[in-house]
């Protein structure tokens, strides 16, 4: 596939951004839905304190829920003035670009409502595993967030936790690209979490 064939799914992102409202798209178990697919859906975990606060999008592997581990660190950066939306998405069948544009789509539903949900329009990126993949890619080509008129200068810091090593340097890979309009990245191992969450305290 082209980096033109990459440009249209990106723009497909854009395409797809009118879901229901959202008032309807919470779940009995507390999800909300960010698409049409059942698996699109996230957690939101609102700052403490008196806000507008940044906003950090965490994601973890591509075949399971985020796990209870990724939960409590969420709960330590919600500790520290950050509001944080720990997203699931679509089975890992649909590849890293379907991965990719369910990222964007979810920060996208989120930063529309920025007012309501009292976020300062800041934002973060957090992978693990196959999540930082799909982070990495995301912080380094800013044509996804750009065909979701977001704004890749808000793009505060991305932590990538456990990549899997990446054997094929083409657009599907972050490695084809430069560092992009990320302002700092930290990029560690698995089990990481801890220095992965002062690294963002100390960005925002």
């Amino acid at each position: 596939m082209t980096r033109r064939a990459l440009c249209a799914t990106a723009g497909m992102v854009t395409a797809g951004l009118a879901l229901p409202a959202w008032g309807r798209s919470f779940g009995a178990d507390g999800r909300m839905a960010y698409g049409p697919d059942p698996r699109q859906t996230l957690r939101l975990y609102p700052a403490r304190g008196q806000g507008p606060h940044p906003l950090v999008i965490m994601v973890g592997d591509a075949t399971e829920r985020p796990s209870g581990a990724m939960e409590r660190t969420a709960r330590r950066l919600v500790s520290r003035g950050m509001t944080v939306a720990l997203i699931d998405r679509r089975p890992s069948r649909h590849g890293l670009q379907a991965h990719t544009s369910d990222v964007v789509r979810a920060l996208s539903q989120l930063l529309a409502r920025a007012d309501g949900l009292s976020l300062d329009g800041r934002f973060a990126l957090w992978g693990e595993a196959a999540g930082a993949s799909v982070v990495l890619l995301v912080a380094r080509d800013r044509r996804y967030l750009t065909a979701a008129k977001i704004d890749p200068y808000r793009l505060w810091g991305t932590v990538a936790l456990g990549a899997p090593p990446e054997t094929d340097p083409t657009f599907t890979r972050a490695s084809a690209y430069g560092l992009g309009p990320t302002r700092s990245l930290y990029q560690g191992q698995a089990g990481q979490a801890a220095l992965g969450t002062a690294f963002l305290d100390g960005l925002f």
